[in-house]
């Protein structure tokens, strides 16, 4: 049975307790529930997955974020012997970080067509728990992007800018020393 009214229903249970009891002593309350919590009650059932989910997401977002950064900087790291030459040949360094930042973000938007591809692959999976958005909601598919350039953005222009101000035969040496053409 419910019961609509206009105050707390709580608050009047035991009235309502009396007034059925009244007419029928056998029969009484078993729950008393406002709308709010009925609609809690039932979507609790689909709040842990989903909170689960999304922290596993933004667990994997983490992850990505780190590796793009890490390749990022060891491929702008394993170029110093170049940029020692470059900078030795007269290039200037703004020149040097624009090459870089050029080169660096070449790989983004092969990174991000795989991606998108396996994200969009993976809709199924989560199509069960989403409620009012979509598997292919395009600004998040924006937002992750966004966010993953501007770590390789970064990634690159850090590595750039202090390669492009290194001295050049310092530069050019620690390669030598490192790859054992020193006699």
């Amino acid at each position: 049975m419910q019961v609509r009214t206009r105050p707390d229903p709580v608050s009047i249970v035991a009235s309502l307790e009396n007034a059925i009891a009244s007419v029928d002593r056998g029969v009484a309350l078993r729950l008393v529930q406002t709308p709010d919590q009925q609609l809690a009650q039932f979507v609790s059932t689909q709040r842990f997955p989903m909170t689960l989910l999304a922290l596993f997401e933004a667990q994997s977002l983490n992850i990505v974020a780190i590796g793009v950064y890490g390749v990022t900087v060891c491929a702008v790291a394993q170029r110093t012997h170049e940029v020692g030459v470059r900078m030795a040949l007269g290039a200037e360094p703004v020149d040097v970080v624009m090459l870089m930042l050029g080169e660096g973000l070449r790989l983004g938007p092969v990174g991000v067509a795989i991606g998108i591809t396996s994200a969009l692959a993976l809709t199924r999976v989560t199509r069960n728990l989403l409620y009012g958005v979509s598997t292919t909601n395009p600004f998040t598919y924006l937002v992750v992007t966004a966010v993953l350039f501007a770590i390789a953005l970064g990634a690159c222009y850090v590595r750039a800018r202090r390669a492009a101000r290194a001295d050049p035969i310092i530069a050019l040496t620690i390669e030598l020393f490192a790859g054992g053409a020193i006699w």
